[in-house]
């Protein structure tokens, strides 16, 4: 059976974030989904971790292979709670440079655990009602959120940036060992990422059992300035966990 990818974008940005990459992976024969949030102009007064995880479900319930969520950045809490809400549709959860909150926790307790001060606490802005965060449109936000894209590039996804809900960052998420714990795991990491330093995603995956780790010279988005390395890298991961699935099942025979 084919592989399926579905591709989760991080918080204020949308599923043209992962175009590059979605291409690359369709040219060597794998179904792909991009999923897309709702956010404060498309209607919904109240979003929750639990709308993102509903779209995700909903999303991988169409799709014809082995489903493989990949989840970057703030996006690693939503597939994480897809997997427990649904772990006999999960063949396989790939984190890229994002958050994992352990259960009880969520995505802006854990960035207030990061002994390191962020390089964009002057860049934030929360409305009035707080129930959105939004970044501002600066060159720092451009240079730390896009390090290693090319400049036209990179000013283009900054015009593209828009408000985030605060529910899906402040909703908590609860893993169990008997669901979530259960689906094979990747960790793509990124050593040069400026927006979740590498020290904080070790801390992260460090605490998930019998978790792959792989490593990529890249800032925060490999999926712009590095898609063919980390198309190729989710590829290479997959045919991996599949390989070990059929070494058990032979081992298991005899």
């Amino acid at each position: 059976m084919k592989n399926s990818y579905v591709l989760v974008h991080g918080a204020w940005h949308d599923k043209r974030c992962w175009d590059k990459v979605a291409s690359l992976l369709r040219a060597e024969g794998q179904e792909v989904w991009a999923c897309h949030f709702p956010d404060c102009e498309q209607g919904k007064n109240e979003i929750y971790l639990n709308t993102y995880v509903e779209e995700v479900i909903a999303l991988a319930r169409r799709c014809q292979g082995d489903v493989v969520l990949v989840g970057h950045s703030m996006a690693g809490a939503v597939i994480s709670q897809v997997a427990e809400a649904v772990p006999d549709e999960i063949a396989a959860l790939i984190y890229v440079t994002a958050y994992i909150p352990e259960t009880g926790s969520s995505v802006l307790l854990e960035t207030r655990k990061t002994k390191q001060p962020s390089k964009l606490a002057s860049e934030f802005w929360v409305d009035d009602q707080k129930k959105f965060i939004g970044l501002h449109k600066t060159p720092r936000v451009r240079d730390v959120f896009y390090r290693g894209c090319s400049q036209p590039e990179a000013e283009q996804a900054l015009a593209c940036l828009r408000p985030q809900p605060l529910g899906p960052m402040k909703d908590v998420v609860r893993l169990t060992k008997d669901n979530f714990g259960r689906i094979p795991k990747v960790y793509i990491a990124c050593q040069e990422d400026e927006v979740l330093p590498i020290e904080e995603q070790q801390r992260m995956y460090e605490r998930v059992d019998a978790m792959r780790v792989i490593t990529l010279p890249t800032g925060h988005f490999p999926l712009f300035s590095h898609p063919e390395l980390l198309s190729r890298t989710l590829l290479d991961q997959v045919a991996l966990l599949h390989a070990q699935e059929r070494s058990i099942s032979l081992r298991a025979r005899f």
